[in-house]
């Protein structure tokens, strides 16, 4: 039964462990000097997605076992030459992704070596839970940014919401065809365009409270990084506490509430949350017994009475009806308010550039330098994607 190891005490039996897993596979040696006359132009033999991540297998290779990297080539990020039955491979990070290749071996041996690395990868897990937890306490981490997609996806069901209350508007504005000599023919038409505007009613509620959702999902993320990018939140352990955390502490974290706006804001939407969201979220039973009735002479009566509960602006009934044109407007005003505040740098950086948060830019005043304006907002922007468009592309 294999030792549980604590780290960093048995890291010398988890190296052995994963150099163990390897089995037959090894460094290169000498014999195969010069590494790099075979390196950069082998036959690619086996390819990412038949391999384990890129990041995982380096790791296990540099960092853990110190396999020697060749380092960079053109279009190549690195380059470990092993051995397997005394034949030649080099593992390799290309543009194209993750590979081994080889000029005299086979894809039976590729094979092998790619068994070898997932058994080398699982062999050192308690060591990626210990280098992560590392990463985080030592706050070096991006934080992945999909605040523009979470927002897109708002924004599509807040279009068919409005696109289906056109359409009910349309249905109850059109007069019905009127025949003299025929009522029942004209009450049927009626009926049917009654129906036709109910369907569109009801759609409209089903987009608005989708659009309610996707905007709750949108700030949930939002706040995070606007935590990091307008707060100076640069801390790793805080930032994932903060991931974790109820939307409301992301909302004071984000966000100033002492402003007055952004105070009004905040009760208005929290009530949302509350009374709308929180319910269709359980499963349309609600936190506080909003979908029960107790039984009385005059029939049945909500369990949460205004005396029991707390009345709010925002109620829900049987069907789930609320003024979602006015939660929507609420909704509007407030990524407006954004929009145009000190907080405008900041949305830019999340909602147009797609870069990720950088947690040390945080703790080193170079979010909080480029928050003064939009410009220097830009000036940022504009160079860390340079940056990574350089390194996406491996031009060194």
């Amino acid at each position: 039964m294999n030792k549980k190891l604590t780290l960093p005490e048995d890291m010398e039996l988890l190296r052995t462990r994963v150099r163990n897993a390897l089995g037959n596979v090894r460094q290169a040696s000498p014999r195969h000097m010069p590494y790099n006359v075979y390196a950069f132009s082998g036959e690619r033999l086996y390819r990412a997605g038949e391999l384990p991540e890129y990041y995982l297998v380096f790791f296990v290779l540099k960092e853990l076992l110190g396999f020697a990297d060749l380092g960079q080539d053109e279009k190549v990020a690195w380059s470990f030459p092993v051995e397997l039955r005394e034949t030649l491979y080099h593992i390799e990070y290309r543009k194209m992704g993750l590979g081994i290749f080889s000029h005299s071996g086979s894809r039976g041996d590729a094979a092998e070596i790619a068994r070898a690395l997932f058994s080398a990868v699982k062999a050192a897990r308690p060591w990626f839970a210990w280098r992560a937890a590392g990463a985080v306490a030592a706050s070096k981490l991006n934080v992945t940014n999909h605040c523009a997609s979470l927002y897109r996806r708002y924004d599509y069901l807040l279009r068919l919401y409005r696109k289906a209350c056109a359409g009910m508007l349309r249905a109850q504005r059109r007069p019905a065809r009127v025949a003299d000599d025929d009522i029942s023919h004209t009450f049927t038409e009626a009926m049917k365009q009654l129906a036709r505007a109910q369907r569109f009613r009801q759609r409209a509620n089903w987009l608005a409270l989708s659009a309610i959702e996707a905007f709750f999902s949108w700030t949930e993320h939002l706040f995070v990084h606007l935590a990091i990018v307008a707060q100076g939140c640069g801390r790793g352990e805080e930032v994932a506490s903060l991931a974790e955390a109820d939307w409301q502490d992301k909302f004071n974290r984000a966000l100033d509430t002492r402003q007055p706006d952004i105070k009004l804001f905040y009760d208005e939407l929290i009530c949302v949350r509350r009374q709308l969201r929180n319910v269709i979220a359980h499963g349309a039973f609600g936190k506080n017994r909003e979908a029960f009735s107790f039984h009385s002479q005059t029939g049945a009566v909500p369990v949460n009475l205004p005396l029991y509960g707390k009345p709010g602006k925002y109620s829900l009934s049987g069907e789930l009806a609320f003024d979602e044109d006015e939660v929507i407007s609420l909704i509007e005003r407030f990524i407006t308010c954004l929009q145009n505040s000190v907080y405008a740098p900041a949305m830019f950086y999340l909602l147009e550039s797609g870069l990720p948060t950088i947690l040390t830019h945080a703790s080193d005043g170079t979010y909080a330098h480029a928050m003064q304006s939009m410009a220097k907002m830009k000036v940022l922007v504009e160079h860390l994607t340079e940056k990574f468009d350089r390194a996406a592309n491996m031009d060194w």
